[in-house]
Parts: structure tokens; C-alpha cells; sequence
């Protein structure tokens, strides 16, 4: 149930122009602070990537690393401005259909030369917070009380 709600929240996990966007190759040269023992100042040297995959782990991974400290972010972050009834309203298949909407957006914002850079990632960070609140109230929702999804 988590991967499944996690991955309905992936916009590419709603799309299947390109498998997905699996086929949709990128370029990404993109710096940020990840954190494991210790921060450090991270860059990312010009990859070729999918845009499935930048969306799965690499913006995230540039973020925060640890997916601890990604939950901690949103907490203090996305979170406490979410309206939380609206959120978890609806149910799985309108979520898909929200996050497909997400996907075209996101999609229309890949610049047209596939190179995915710093200004990239600024403009879709709060995209990928946003799906990731998401999914994080809507698994609540379903793990303590799963009739009402039905």
C-alpha cells in the first residue's frame, strides 16, 4: 500500500507517453546540499538521465538525501500550510487523475533542449514537496481508516 500510494503521486507513474517519460532522456547538472554523516555541498556533473527517474529520486536526493530529513522538511514546510480535509478528500482514482494533471504541467515545464539544471530544479521542487505531502496524508488517510476509500 505505501509503494502504491507513493507511486500514484510519481507524475510519470500517470502518464504513458514514453513509457512513463522513461524514454524521455535528459540531461541534468543540477547542485544541492545532501545529507548522510555529514552536509556537503553536492553537484551533480551533466548526466544523462530519463525524466522518470529525475522525477523518482534525483530532485529529492538533491533536496535532502536522507528520507528522514525529507519527511522533517515537509513537516516544517509544505505541511503546515496543507488544508488536510482537502487533501485526503476523494479517493485513489481521483488522485491519479489530479497527479496525471500534475504530469502534463510538469511535462510542459521540461525545457525544450531535455538540460535540466539549478533553475530546474528551483521551479519544481515545490512540485515534488507538493506530491510527496500528498501522498504522505492520503496513505495516512487509508492506513487508519481504509472503508472510506472504497
Amino acid at each position: 500500500l505505501v509503494h502504491f500510494v507513493g507511486d500514484l503521486h510519481q507524475p510519470f507513474h500517470t502518464v504513458l507517453e514514453e513509457i512513463g517519460m522513461n524514454n524521455h532522456s535528459v540531461t541534468t547538472r543540477i547542485g544541492g546540499e545532501t545529507c548522510g554523516k555529514s552536509c556537503a555541498f553536492y553537484q551533480l556533473k551533466s548526466t544523462d538521465e530519463n525524466l522518470h527517474t529525475v522525477w523518482d529520486s534525483s530532485l529529492i536526493k538533491k533536496e535532502v538525501y536522507g528520507w528522514g530529513a525529507y519527511v522533517d522538511r515537509l513537516e516544517s514546510g509544505w505541511l503546515e500550510t496543507a488544508n488536510v480535509v482537502t487533501v485526503q478528500a476523494g479517493d485513489p482514482a481521483s488522485w491519479a487523475v489530479e497527479t496525471h494533471v500534475v504530469a502534463m504541467k510538469v511535462y510542459a515545464d521540461t525545457p525544450t533542449d531535455n538540460f535540466l539544471d539549478d533553475a530546474y530544479f528551483d521551479k519544481e521542487i515545490g512540485v515534488v514537496d507538493q506530491q510527496l505531502g500528498r501522498a504522505g496524508l492520503r496513505l495516512a488517510k487509508l492506513l487508519s481508516d481504509p472503508v472510506s476509500c472504497q
